[in-house]
């Protein structure tokens, strides 16, 4: 009940903001505010049931939604400190891709352009080790990939056999 009861509110909350890379619906404007108590509602809900995983996502939206650029009450500091609790959760779970995400929107919102009390030296040096994880993270995956790929190859002349014999004695 509390994972699915988490899944619901995370799903609302992402029915109020647009998907990244889809263009703005003047339809349909974001409701960044709503979202972001549906986010972090989520997010205490998979704390409460251990899946770290899933609750550094929604907090991950949540900083997503309290950007001042988005909530006109959301501050820097806050956006700050869940994009870096995000992350940290992210790493503790495992999910290098989920950590370097957050790690790399946490250097973003420290650009001076961006956060008039953010810092550019503290903020490049994030985006360097964030960029660093995430290639690393899609290393591991290809080798992974390859892995599986060359144990399914190495078996597949010790199946075709098995099948043959198969057919024959049947």
């Amino acid at each position: 009940p509390l994972l699915s009861s988490a899944e619901s509110l995370f799903s609302q909350g992402e029915r109020l903001i647009p998907r990244n890379g889809d263009p703005p619906d003047p339809s349909r404007p974001p409701r960044w505010k709503e979202a972001g108590v549906l986010f972090a509602q989520s997010a205490q809900l998979f704390g409460q049931a251990g899946n770290d995983r899933r609750r550094a996502r929604a907090l991950h939206q949540q900083a997503w939604c309290l950007r001042p650029g988005h909530d006109p009450d959301g501050t820097w500091e806050e956006t700050v400190r869940l994009f870096d609790e995000a992350a940290r959760l992210s790493r503790k779970a495992g999910d290098r891709g989920g950590w370097a995400v957050s790690w790399r929107m946490r250097g973003t919102s420290l650009q001076p352009d961006e956060n008039p009390d953010g810092d550019w030296s503290t903020a490049l040096a994030i985006g360097h080790r964030a960029s660093r994880m995430a290639l690393e993270s899609s290393e591991a995956d290809l080798r992974a990939k390859e892995a599986r790929i060359r144990s399914i190859v190495d078996t597949a002349p010790e199946a075709a056999i098995c099948v043959i014999a198969v057919i024959y004695l049947v």
